[in-house]
Parts: structure tokens; C-alpha cells; sequence
């Protein structure tokens, strides 16, 4: 059998299967075998892996770079925490203020750049501008997998998140449908009158005294103390709520 460049053995090894006892050898970066020690070939190293369990590199699908920190500091901060821990593929969430036409090459480069790990994208969609641009994001960037926010935050939040209208959300849901199989549709399923309800009352009523939720949600502070929430029977009157 042909020398391996590496070898680790005596190890645990999970698979699809199963977790089994042996190890693998790797040539010029690819598995070349996986099996027990005594089937495994020369290598110019071998790692003893002392009954260590041995996985893949995992897969990271929901992650968010670049909030409370600079985008380019995550990059590098996030990749090295996550391999750390056996993560080798981040699949990250970007946002746009506009069009990701405009923004997205700089997040790109960027990501290049500094990312010592593998990553994917999803795109938040935050108005009906986005949402008719998502066939020219699948095209451009192979981004096929979006996410909408029907509530949650309140206007003018410091993430700048933005709730879309049912509008918006189906729009988005039509060109994704069309891109075909493997294109996803995430959805951040809150109503965003009984969200803005609800925590204007619970300020009013003192509930609330966590100065950080205080402080996101003060823009909903004139909100008035009604709602009406469109059902399959019309509308009904939620201002006895308050």
C-alpha cells in the first residue's frame, strides 16, 4: 500500500454508522483509509490518538458575525473558537441596510481574508427591494438560503433587524420556490403587533426591568394600547388587553 503522508491511530473513530475502534491515513489532504490500526499504511507521522474519540469536522449552520464586534474581528475571533471546539464550517448570517448588490463583495472579501475556517451564507431579506434581487444573489453568489424576520424587534433596533410584512414574506417565498430543490426559506415566526403589545404593557406595568430590553424596545414607548389582529374571522379588538 502506498505511504501516507499522516496517520492516526488508536483511535475512536465516529461514523456514519457508528463509533469504531482503529484510525485513518491521509494523502496529499484527502483521506486515503479508513480502518484498523494493523490495516492502516506507513506514514511519514503517525499520532497516537490515545483512544480519543476522532469526528469529521463539524458543521456550524447558524451563525452570527459581526454585532457587538467589528465584522473582521469575528472572522478571526469566532473561526478559532469554533475549531477549538471541532468546528470547521461556519454557515453565517449577513444582513444588508441595502441592496447586498451594493454590500456584500466587501463582506466577501473580508471573509476571505481573515476566515481560517470553510463558510456558507444566508441572507436576511429586509424589504421588497431585496426580495426581487434574490434570483440575482443566487446567480451572482450561490446564495440560496434566506431568512425573514416577521417580528421580534422593534423599529430602529441597534441590531437592525427589520420585521417584513406578509408582502415581502411571500414575494421572498416565490423566487426562492423558484430557484428549486436545496433553496430554503427560514422564518423568525413572531407576530409583530403582539410582540410591540405585549412589551409596551409589560414596560407600563414595571414587568420589565431589565435595562438592556429597556433600552432596544424604547422606540415602541407611544405605541398605542390596541391591536387588532387579522384571523380567519376578520379583526379583533385586543384593547380590553390592556
Amino acid at each position: 500500500m502506498k505511504a501516507a503522508d499522516l496517520v492516526i491511530h488508536n483511535a475512536r473513530l465516529v461514523t456514519p454508522s457508528g463509533v469504531i475502534r482503529g484510525g485513518f491515513a491521509v494523502r496529499d489532504g484527502t483521506f486515503a483509509s479508513i480502518g484498523d490500526d494493523d490495516a492502516l499504511p506507513d506514514a511519514q507521522e503517525r499520532i497516537d490518538a490515545r483512544g480519543r474519540l476522532v469526528l469529521p469536522g463539524l458543521v456550524d449552520p447558524h451563525v452570527h458575525l459581526g454585532g457587538a464586534f467589528p465584522y473582521e474581528q469575528n472572522c478571526v475571533t469566532e473561526c478559532e473558537s469554533a475549531a477549538a471546539g471541532g468546528v470547521t464550517t461556519l454557515l453565517q448570517y449577513r444582513r444588508s441596510p441595502t441592496s447586498f448588490l451594493e454590500t456584500f463583495d466587501g463582506d466577501l472579501a473580508t471573509a476571505r481574508r481573515t476566515m481560517s475556517l470553510d463558510t456558507a451564507f444566508h441572507f436576511i431579506i429586509s424589504s421588497l427591494a431585496q426580495a426581487e434581487e434574490i434570483p440575482r444573489y443566487a446567480a451572482r453568489w450561490g446564495v440560496r438560503s434566506f431568512k425573514l424576520y416577521m417580528g421580534g424587534y422593534a423599529p430602529g433596533n441597534p441590531i437592525g433587524l427589520v420585521a417584513v410584512d406578509d408582502g415581502v414574506f411571500f414575494r421572498a417565498m416565490e423566487h426562492i420556490r423558484e430557484l428549486g430543490p436545496y433553496a430554503y426559506c427560514m422564518v423568525h415566526a413572531e407576530n409583530q403587533g403582539l410582540y410591540l403589545f405585549l412589551t409596551d404593557r409589560a414596560h407600563h406595568s414595571g414587568g420589565c426591568r431589565d435595562p438592556r430590553i429597556l433600552r432596544r424596545d424604547r422606540s415602541i414607548a407611544n405605541l398605542p394600547r390596541s391591536i387588532a389582529n387579522q384571523g380567519s374571522n376578520g379583526a379583533h379588538d385586543m384593547s380590553g388587553c390592556a
